[in-house]
C-alpha cells in the first residue's frame, strides 16, 4: 500500500480514552473496546450522528466545551494533536471525550493519524509535525459533520479543486455558521481562524445572532406571567419559566424572597441548557448566593453560557480569564471573550475591551481602538467610560 492510500484510511478506534477537562485534559478513562460494542454506554461521535441525525448547534457548543478548554490548555506548548475527528471523540451521557493521542513517529504512524475529512492540509504535506493550527481546521471540520451529517472532503482533494469551498454550498447550515466554519478550515494556514477558543468565540457569536432572529411564532409572554403561571410551566419543564421563576425567587419581585429555590430553578434550566440560568448559576457560585462560594464551578457555568451566545456570561468568563479567578489566567483568551460580548452590545463588556486595548493587557496597545469601544460603552449610559472620555478631553 503506498502513502497516498494510506492517507485516505480511517484510523482506528483506540480502548483508552481521556475525560478533557482544564483542569486536567488527560485524566484517563478506560473502556471496552468501542468499536466492538456499538451499545456501550460510550459511543464515537461518528456513531451517534449516524444513529440520531445532525445536531444543532446550541447541543454542540454544550458537548465541545470541555475539549475547546483542554485544547486551548494543550496548545499552550505549542505543538497540536492532529488525529481529531468524529473517531476519535466519544459521548457518554452527553460528554465529549478525547481519544488517547495516537503515536506518529514513522511516516506509516503518520498516516494512521490522518483522518480523511478531517485531517488539515499541512498534516498531509508537511514534513514538520503540525501546530494548534491544525486542530482548529480538524475542530471545524467534526463541528460541521455535526450540524450537517456531511464528511467534508479530504484536504487533498480540496486542494485540486476550482473552488475549495464548493462542498458548503449544499450543507443545511446557517450562513454565518457556515462562514465561521470555513474560516476554521481555511487551506491556507494565515487564512484560518487562529486557536481553539477563537473559533469558540466565533461560533457563540453566530449562535447569539441566530437566537435573536425573529422567531416564526410569537413567544409566550413569560415576563408577564403570574406566579402560578411561571410554576405550572416551570413545573411541565419550560426552561424559559424556570429561569424567569428563579430570577423571581432571588430578587423576591411581589413574592417572599427565596435565594435556595431560587437557585434550585436555575439548576433544572441550567442543566437543560438554559444559557441565561447558566449565567446566573454561576453567579450564583461566584457570590455565594444560597451556594457555597465555588469560583472554579462559577466558570465551568460562565463556559457553558458563553459558548452559547450569552454576553453577559462572556464577560463575566473574561473577567475571571484576566485575574485567574477559578481558572488559569489567560488574558489572550479573555480579551477573545470581551470581544465577542461587546459585539454583542454589553456596555460593560465593550468598557472592559476599551481598557485592554488602552492598556495593552492581553492585545497590543492601541488607544485608537480602545476609544471606540470606549465610546460605544458610553453611549448606552455607562459611566465609566463616560468619565474616561470626559478625562480623555481635558
Amino acid at each position: 500500500m503506498n502513502k497516498k492510500q494510506q492517507i485516505g484510511q480511517q484510523g482506528i478506534a483506540g480502548t483508552k480514552t481521556r475525560l478533557v477537562t482544564a483542569e486536567n485534559p488527560f485524566a484517563c478513562l478506560h473502556y471496552p473496546t468501542l468499536a466492538d460494542h456499538p451499545d456501550s454506554v460510550c459511543a464515537s461521535l461518528e456513531a451517534c450522528i449516524q444513529k440520531r441525525g445532525p445536531m444543532t448547534l446550541t447541543k454542540v457548543m454544550d458537548v465541545f466545551n470541555p475539549v475547546f478548554e483542554a485544547l486551548t490548555t494543550f496548545h499552550r506548548s505549542g505543538k497540536g494533536r492532529e488525529d481529531i475527528s468524529p473517531r476519535t471523540l466519544f459521548l457518554r451521557d452527553s460528554e465529549l471525550f478525547l481519544s488517547e493521542p495516537c503515536e506518529k513517529g514513522t511516516d506509516a504512524e503518520r498516516c494512521e493519524v490522518l483522518k480523511r475529512g478531517f485531517a488539515s492540509p499541512e498534516s498531509y504535506f508537511s514534513s514538520t509535525p503540525a501546530g494548534p493550527g491544525a486542530d482548529v481546521y480538524s475542530l471545524s471540520a467534526v463541528i460541521c459533520y455535526c450540524l450537517s451529517g456531511v464528511q467534508p472532503p479530504a484536504a487533498p482533494d480540496r486542494a485540486i479543486s476550482d473552488d475549495p469551498d464548493e462542498f458548503a454550498a449544499g450543507l443545511r447550515i446557517s450562513g454565518l455558521q457556515k462562514e465561521v466554519l470555513l474560516k476554521g478550515m481555511a487551506m491556507q494556514l494565515s487564512r484560518r481562524i487562529r486557536s481553539v477558543s477563537e473559533l469558540q468565540a466565533e461560533l457563540a457569536t453566530s449562535l447569539a445572532a441566530q437566537l435573536q432572529e425573529p422567531p416564526k411564532k410569537a413567544p409566550t409572554a413569560r415576563a408577564e406571567c403570574s406566579m402560578e403561571q411561571l410554576l405550572c410551566l416551570a413545573q411541565q419543564g419550560d426552561t424559559d419559566a424556570q429561569y424567569r421563576l428563579g430570577l423571581r425567587l432571588l430578587k423576591g419581585n411581589g413574592i417572599p424572597r427565596d435565594i435556595r429555590k431560587a437557585v434550585s430553578w436555575f439548576q433544572k434550566a441550567g442543566e437543560q441548557g438554559n444559557a441565561s440560568a447558566q449565567c446566573e448559576l454561576g453567579n450564583c457560585y461566584a457570590d455565594g448566593k444560597g451556594l457555597p462560594v465555588d469560583k472554579p464551578e462559577a466558570v465551568r457555568w460562565y463556559r457553558k453560557a458563553a459558548a452559547q451566545g450569552n454576553a453577559r456570561a462572556q464577560n463575566h468568563l473574561g473577567s475571571c480569564l484576566m485575574a485567574g479567578v477559578g481558572c488559569i489566567e489567560d488574558r489572550s483568551e479573555a480579551v477573545g471573550w470581551y470581544r465577542s460580548a461587546a459585539e454583542l452590545g454589553l456596555a460593560e463588556a465593550q468598557y472592559n475591551l476599551g481598557r485592554c486595548f488602552d492598556a495593552g493587557t492581553g492585545v497590543p496597545a492601541d488607544t485608537q481602538e480602545a476609544e471606540k469601544w470606549y465610546r460605544r460603552a458610553a453611549a448606552q449610559g455607562h459611566l465609566g467610560a463616560q468619565n474616561h472620555l470626559s478625562r480623555s478631553v481635558r
